[in-house]
């Protein structure tokens, strides 16, 4: 799963997808952690919406994206 997906990476790590996977399992473990407190507080019947994401968790997870496409865009096998 974190393998490179060229020629000359395939038996190395992708530090690109590594970081993108841990970024996203912290993103989706803090936000149930949240959902879980809100539904804590409140009546669970009571609870109408999602809470909505923070500006913060969505501009980490957008640079970490960007950081991912970034590396993706980079031809990593010479061409001959």
């Amino acid at each position: 799963m974190f393998q490179g997906d060229e020629v000359a990476n395939t038996t190395f790590i992708d530090l690109a997808k590594v970081q993108m996977f841990f970024f996203t399992i912290i993103a989706v473990v803090c936000y149930a952690l949240w959902l879980f407190i809100q539904i804590g507080k409140n009546d669970a019947a009571g609870l109408s919406e999602f809470p909505k994401l923070s500006d913060g968790l969505i501009a980490l997870l957008g640079i970490s994206h960007a950081g991912y496409l970034t590396d993706k865009s980079v031809d990593k096998t010479k061409v001959q």
